[in-house]
């Protein structure tokens, strides 16, 4: 046991030393050498109000800054850097490499130029001063120290001894890297069953997981250690571009304009990892409320059933709330205010809401269902009021639609807006009501006691006493059908059970009646024929009358043509007919 746990926790050590290292070599070029400055709005007139301040690099590091309009201080710093590295050129091909370092008033202020060997670089503004709370002139003491220092340091940098050491370093990151690299593979080759450091942060042991849960933790742990794959890589490619002065130029400019599409990358990876997480915690959770719920077995299914819904809906939830923490760190990222945006999701929403009212109006009906537990997946519903009634099992439920697969295998999607009336099947438990038909003519106390019997020896057979919940009740003759007098069954079943106990009860019932010799009535229907000369007396009426009145309307107006005494005749004979037919019936 102790070496159990030993090992577990070795493996979670090596897991946070490589998630580290990654995040190390990841996260170091563009924090501690990003090449974005900040930003700072100056005060004083209506010009300098709007002006910012940035940061003048050479050989990725910072120099000095200047100042400008928001507008024109990029051109501004690319203008001066551009001068700073024909200097640094020009300095570094010198034979004897020195700096003088000079300055000229220029123009109408009197603002100092800054000359390096006799090369110039740029000239001081009131804007640069403001930003230190100073001078123009009081600067040039600062500049007389930072820019001589940095084209020293340009020079150290590229002696062959620098290099070298450089390389060496540049050599063993990759080495590093390649290894953790394939160490990564590796384990996930030998070893794809294990889930390491993801199983030991959801307290789950491979033993108790299923199938679906299994599935979420490796494709969660295959994502996790791409991602660190992925962050191994970039950050080890990045701090060997960052060690030798001629790459770093190329390392600020992959850092600036690759950071947000990789940070992006990154969340979207991250998100799905921890999609998936939570549903591997959901489902985790879901089977552990079930496993206590095994010990009320009249319930047991019932709670299985509601667990799997609201899993489901759970599920639906985790999925938008990682989608939406993505978005807001990705839109944080790109630089939107998020409070503002925040402040204005009310106005919105609202607007929204007005917008998609049926799906508001759906998901405020699916969580009622779900709350009242009306149906949940697995049971079988008819839904009265939806398309002239629909019935199936189902088979989904989110918090915008209910699908049914029908007795035709047709998946049935319905929006929950249009759900208010649900016939449920299974819930808790079922019933067989059967109306079974027997002949006029057969004894219907002995077919009443065949059908007691078959009831009671069907509910002690051990094969579907599981099944039956409660004695069959034979409720005696319910009905006078066109087959015969009709005798109701109610059978108190399983969920979902009831149809099955039907199908058995009635091949045994006809096993019964085939002994006892009694037939399972067909439909019937009796014909009554009058006699001959009554249907001669009526065609001949019906000739005379027709040859009295030959006009168009021929036959139809037979009737209405007679005298009164062959009409009368003719009501008392439909009279009779209409008797006649009565008691037949």
């Amino acid at each position: 046991m102790k070496l159990t746990m030993r090992m577990r926790a070795g493996r979670l050590v090596r897991g946070v030393i490589l998630f580290a290292i990654a995040l190390a070599l990841a996260l170091s070029p563009l924090y501690l050498h990003r090449p974005a400055a900040a930003q700072i709005s100056l005060s004083g007139g209506s010009n300098s109000a709007q002006a910012v301040v940035n940061w003048v690099y050479l050989d990725g590091y910072k120099v000095f800054q200047v100042a400008a309009p928001q507008a024109a201080v990029g051109s501004r710093v690319r203008r001066v850097e551009k001068n700073f590295k024909q200097i640094r050129d020009e300095y570094l091909q010198a034979d004897s490499p020195d700096i003088r370092f000079t300055t000229e008033p220029m123009g109408r202020d009197d603002l100092p130029a800054v000359f390096i060997n006799s090369s110039y670089l740029f000239t001081l503004t009131e804007a640069d001063a403001r930003m230190q709370g100073t001078l123009p002139w009081s600067l040039v003491e600062d500049l007389q120290q930072s820019i001589p220092n940095a084209l020293r340091q340009a020079w150290q940098q590229r002696q062959p001894e620098y290099l070298r050491r450089q390389g060496i370093i540049a050599g063993a990151i990759a080495l590093a890297a390649a290894v953790m690299v394939a160490i990564i593979e590796y384990g996930q080759r030998q070893s794809p069953g294990r889930y390491g450091l993801v199983g030991w942060l959801l307290r789950i042991s491979p033993r108790e997981l299923d199938d679906r849960q299994r599935e979420h933790l490796r494709e969660a742990q295959q994502r996790s250690l791409q991602l660190l794959q992925l962050l191994i890589i970039a950050g080890a490619s990045l701090l060997i571009l960052w060690l030798f002065p001629m790459t770093r130029p190329f390392c600020l400019k992959a850092i600036n304009g690759l950071k947000i599409p990789f940070v992006i990358l990154v969340l979207l990876i991250v998100a799905y990892v921890g999609a998936r997480l939570s549903f591997a915690f959901i489902e985790n959770l879901s089977s552990g409320l079930v496993n206590e719920s095994l010990s009320a077995i009249q319930n047991s299914r019932r709670t299985e059933l509601r667990v799997s819904t609201i899993t489901s809906v759970l599920k639906n939830v985790a999925t938008f709330v990682w989608i939406v923490i993505g978005l807001l760190v990705a839109l944080a990222l790109v630089g939107i205010n998020l409070g503002l945006l925040i402040a204005s999701f009310s106005v919105i929403g609202l607007a929204l809401s007005l917008i998609f009212r049926n799906l508001v109006t759906g998901a405020v009906n699916s969580f009622f269902i779900i709350l009242e537990d009306q149906y949940a997946i697995g049971d079988v519903i008819a839904l009265e009021d939806v398309a002239g009634g629909l019935s199936g099992l189902v088979e989904n439920l989110n918090l915008r639609i209910t699908q049914l697969r029908d007795a035709s295998g047709r998946l049935i999607t319905v929006p929950m807006s249009q759900i208010s009336a649900v016939a449920n099947f299974s819930h808790e438990w079922a019933r067989a009501d059967l109306k079974i038909p027997i002949p006029y003519h057969s004894d219907v106390n002995k077919a009443l006691e065949i059908v007691r019997s078959t009831a009671e020896e069907m509910y002690r057979d051990a094969e579907w006493q599981s099944l039956i919940l409660e004695p069959v009740e034979v409720l005696g003759i319910e009905d006078f059908g066109d087959r015969g007098p009709v005798v109701r069954v109610w059978i108190k079943t399983q969920p979902i059970k009831q149809w099955d106990v039907s199908r058995e009860f009635h091949r045994r019932l006809k096993l019964a009646f085939d002994a006892a010799e009694i037939t399972v009535p067909a439909q019937q229907q009796e014909i009554w024929v009058r006699p001959a000369t009554d249907m001669q007396f009526q065609l001949d009426g019906l000739t005379d009358n027709s040859d009295s009145n030959g006009d168009s309307r021929g036959q139809e107006t037979a009737t209405i043509g007679a005298t009164p005494e062959a009409g009368k005749q003719d009501s008392q004979d439909e009279g009779e007919i209409a008797a006649e037919a009565a008691e037949g019936d």
